[in-house]
């Protein structure tokens, strides 16, 4: 949580930068609205410019990930992934609800992975951790180094991101390009970067997110054909592409345009 007054002098900065700028740049159609919005900028002002996902996330078979997944106590494409800062705030606790609504078999063949630092929770929260890790159907690695997440994307049975807000959500992108079928929230700039590629749910509601794992869990079929749509999709996303579109940006800012 931020200081007030390092809010408000945040907020007036920015206004500042909006107001002075030739041109401004987002990650997503999303927080271009936000933008143009909130701000008063002209829409003629701003440009929406996807980041990219790094080549290096690609599907992986079980030989490829074994030794990252093996240390971790799990199996490849028998777990469910969720990645970011331990804390409320990427509403892992409505996850972590959804999760415990599974049945007991399920928990035990799909254990849930928490990968990320730890940050701050609230007391319901770290119950449920606690819950979890009693049951011994939770594993939180902390933070991995990139090539061991990156096993760790491709070798999961379903990738879950319910956040509330994101400005992008690059996990998402990632997890598809990694052949990982995804599900996601169906509010913010989430929706734009999923496309058709991933199964959308309320991420106020835990019973949404519970019934998207329950059913993704139980077929095989949903998860295959997820995780081809989600590799389709992620090719969209590229480094080349978003250099170039930024490169656009530039040269026409500098002609006046």
């Amino acid at each position: 949580m931020h200081p007030k007054d390092r809010v408000k002098a945040i907020v007036r900065r920015l206004q500042w930068a909006a107001d002075t700028a030739d041109a401004i740049i987002t990650v997503s159609a999303f927080v271009r609205e936000e933008v143009i919005e909130r701000l008063g900028v002209p829409p003629e002002k701003v440009t929406a410019i996807h980041n990219g996902v790094d080549a290096a996330f690609q599907p992986k078979d079980a030989s490829q990930t074994t030794g990252s997944l093996t240390q971790l106590g799990l199996r490849h494409g028998g777990y469910v992934l969720a990645v970011g800062t331990l804390e409320p705030r990427k509403n892992l606790a409505r996850l972590c609800r959804a999760y415990r609504a599974l049945p007991d078999a399920t928990r035990q063949a799909f254990p849930l992975v928490l990968a990320g630092m730890k940050g701050w929770g609230d007391a319901d929260f770290a119950r449920d951790l606690a819950a979890l890790e009693k049951e011994g159907s939770l594993v939180t690695p902390g933070y991995l180094e990139a090539a061991a997440l990156r096993d760790l994307y491709a070798g999961a049975a379903v990738f879950v991101y319910p956040s509330v807000y994101e400005g992008f959500g690059l996990p998402v992108a990632e997890a598809m390009a990694s052949g990982t079928p995804v599900i996601t929230s169906n509010v913010s700039s989430l929706p734009e970067v999923a496309g058709d590629a991933a199964r959308l749910v309320d991420p106020l509601s835990v019973d949404d997110i519970a019934s998207a794992l329950s059913q993704l869990l139980a077929d095989e079929g949903m998860r295959q054909r997820l995780a081809e749509a989600g590799l389709a999709r992620a090719k969209v996303f590229t480094w080349d592409a978003t250099a170039r579109e930024t490169l656009g940006v530039y040269e026409r800012a500098r002609r006046g345009e």
